[in-house]
């Protein structure tokens, strides 16, 4: 791997215009598979593009007389302050290793080794020897530095080539004006340099302490390193030799993100799981990074807005303008919010699910009308504060009526033959216009219509003040009493929906519904019916109104739809919570003259008095 390889013959031949590999006339050429393995190490030194040309690193790495990873390594020394610590490494690389290592003396030349052994780099025990040999030469004479150095296994002549090889990268890297730097590099910056140039040298452990490398390779630190011993979760090696098996030499441990941040130009990026974050306004999902099929991150969540625009956009719409997952504020939300909610009031009343356009509609109007890269709170809220300044050869034009929905955005359907008048929002109740809430939610306790019910006025409310349905569930009801009927008048009235329709046209609407259904009844089919027969027919519950008693603090105290029960229910409860009253004794009249009515009003409650004997004590 540290030897001229095809890559730097590609390089060179690239900056010398010497055309294309292939087509050039080589006594021995190379087959295509060198080529592309060639062009595949220029490709991660970022030193060609996609399309194979040369960049500006390239002619840089080019001109440095060594292979083209570490002349990569010391160009990316530059940016991480150890362009002095690169040097001596780079120089070491390309030179001979000057440890030596007799058969006959192995574990002698092992333990004097070890002295500059570094339990996390092998690149830092480079380094070590280099600081060693120059401190006893500057101690030394030549002679005993000599003879220190075979004392240590070291080679005296391939230390020369490597201090040799020094001098010459300091030259080469004056031209392109890199300088070293005063104070000792950082670990993590010096490994970071390192990794741009061996990439292909990555390995993860595994469960049985092997490497899982790139590209599917499998392999072990080779012995005589403290790495071996104790293998570090990830590794960089310089060099992958096959022996018995695949052993990496010169290694190091390093962290995941730095090969995340080194080779983020190979970095194969998966997203799964798009989402909403509320609390933070924007669309995220979980990524995972890999470089030559290396897992270096997995589940880590990201704005996904800068991944796909679009599709984050489309969630953010849904989630945040249309469902309303999000506590951001804005008129034309609340504009649209109460919109729907007035038709979704509407759907209540008329009890069927086709009014409102469905999601994805409203979503459209969103999408219709927004940027594209629109996709999360904070470029909404820029956007509107923008006034939508002129972007690129499009405007947007922010005026507050842009995302402002309309009826007809909303409704599926003319709505023109639905009155506020076949579906009133108050009851009166003598002179009291008591609220009128509608839920289309069939099973629920409170489905059809719930009429609010204060306390002071539940004396007042009796059945027949509310036996007439909704004026818009009018044929409704009439169709189920008439079906509820017995057989002897219900035989009467088939199909019950048209005679229900001309009797809601006939029946007098001042008169008792009750009362009124009754005699139509006994009129058209000859048969006695009772207005008590009308009371207890058993119809859906959601035509007959329920009632929500509350006190003053609107806490509810009963609820249902059988007015004479909740007399009952709530009376009960105030026996229960009441002390005994204490009648005052009158021994003579003494009241006055009472009046025949008298209309009281408390708390916006109109109440009518009628005095009785109970009253005169």
């Amino acid at each position: 791997m540290l030897r001229t390889n095809l890559a730097s013959v590609i390089l060179q031949m690239a900056t010398l215009d010497l055309g294309e590999p292939q087509d050039f006339p080589f006594l021995d050429p190379p087959d295509t598979r060198q080529i592309n393995d060639g062009y595949r190490l220029l490709q991660e030194l970022k030193a060609v593009d996609a399309q194979r040309a040369v960049t500006s690193l390239g002619r840089q790495i080019a001109v440095l007389p060594i292979d083209p990873r570490l002349a990569r390594m010391l160009l990316a020394a530059s940016h991480h302050q150890s362009v002095s610590e690169m040097l001596i490494i780079t120089a070491f690389l390309a030179a001979q290793d000057p440890r030596e290592r007799p058969a006959e003396a192995q574990m002698q030349a092992d333990e004097r080794h070890a002295q500059f052994h570094d339990p996390r780099s092998d690149f830092i025990a480079v380094l070590n020897l280099w600081n060693a040999i120059r401190e006893r030469a500057a101690e030394l004479s030549n002679n005993q530095h000599r003879k220190w150095l075979k004392e240590n296994f070291l080679s005296p002549l391939r230390v020369r080539e490597w201090q040799e090889m020094h001098r010459q990268l300091q030259d080469a890297i004056a031209d392109l004006k890199l300088r070293g730097n005063d104070t000792p590099a950082e670990y993590a910056d010096l490994h970071q340099a390192i990794l741009s140039g061996f990439l292909g040298g990555i390995g993860a452990l595994d469960e049985r302490r092997e490497y899982e490398g790139a590209r599917g390779s499998r392999f072990v630190i080779a012995p005589g390193t403290p790495l071996a011993a104790k293998p570090p979760k990830w590794v960089v090696a310089a060099s992958l030799i096959e022996t018995t098996r695949l052993y990496a030499r010169m290694a190091a441990a390093i962290e995941p993100h730095w090969i995340e941040a080194v080779g983020a130009h190979l970095l194969k990026r998966t997203y799964s799981e798009p989402h909403w974050v509320e609390q933070r306004g924007f669309v995220a999902a979980f990524e995972s990074t890999s470089l030559y099929g290396l897992t270096l991150s997995a589940r880590r969540r990201v704005n996904y807005g800068h991944v796909a625009a679009r599709e984050a956009q489309e969630i953010f719409v849904r989630e945040a303008l249309v469902e309303g997952h999000t506590s951001y504020r804005a008129p034309f939300l609340e504009h649209n919010r109460q919109l729907r909610r007035e038709i979704e009031a509407l759907e209540a009343k008329v009890r069927r699910r086709d009014l409102l356009v469905d999601e994805q509609t409203q979503c459209d109007f969103y999408l219709s009308r927004l940027p594209e890269d629109v996709n999360s709170i904070a470029a909404l809220e820029k956007l509107l504060r923008q006034g939508g300044e002129p972007k690129g050869a499009h405007r947007w034009e922010a005026t507050p009526h842009r995302l402002m929905m309309q009826r007809e955005d909303l409704l599926r359907r003319d709505v023109a033959d639905i009155t506020p008048a076949q579906y009133p929002d108050v009851w009166m109740l003598e002179g009291n216009a008591l609220p009128v809430q509608y839920k289309f939610e069939p099973g629920e306790p409170d489905d059809g219509a719930t009429i609010t019910l204060p306390l002071p006025l539940l004396t007042m409310a009796t059945p027949a003040a509310f036996s007439a349905p909704i004026p818009g569930w009018r044929v409704e009801a009439l169709t189920e009493l008439l079906r509820a009927m017995p057989k002897a008048v219900r035989k009467h009235f088939i199909p019950a929906p048209e005679h229900a329709a001309r009797a809601a046209q006939t029946l007098d609407p001042h008169q008792d519904f009750n009362s009124a259904v009754a005699q139509w009844m006994t009129r058209e089919s000859g048969v006695a019916v009772t207005t008590e027969q009308i009371a207890a027919a058993d119809i859906p519950a959601h035509l007959r109104f329920n009632f929500r008693v509350i006190d003053a603090r609107g806490t509810v105290l009963a609820q249902g739809r059988d007015v004479l029960a909740l007399k009952r229910q709530v009376r009960a409860k105030s026996n229960d919570h009441e002390p005994a009253h204490v009648q005052s004794v009158h021994r003579s009249w003494d009241f006055g003259e009472l009046a025949v009515e008298r209309v009281v009003e408390r708390r916006n409650l109109r109440f009518t008095i009628y005095p009785t004997l109970r009253d005169r004590g």
